[in-house]
């Protein structure tokens, strides 16, 4: 019998996007990452640190209205 082995993800990084007045702010675990003046910019930059995570081996969720 071979002996079972767990494999260990890594806690998920959660880039929330939101607007406020017209400003679209992304947060990475709640912690403020940068504001952008249109939707497309947020999700790209958003989209763009989720790569740049899964990349270094990380798991990231993106979540956007």
């Amino acid at each position: 019998m071979t002996p079972t082995t767990q494999m260990t993800s890594a806690p998920e990084t959660v880039l929330l996007i939101t607007n406020r007045s017209g400003v679209w702010n992304v947060k990475i675990n709640g912690r403020f990452y940068g504001d952008y003046l249109r939707q497309e910019w947020a999700i790209e930059a958003a989209f763009e640190k989720r790569r740049e995570i899964e990349t270094n081996g990380g798991n990231a969720r993106v979540l956007a209205p």
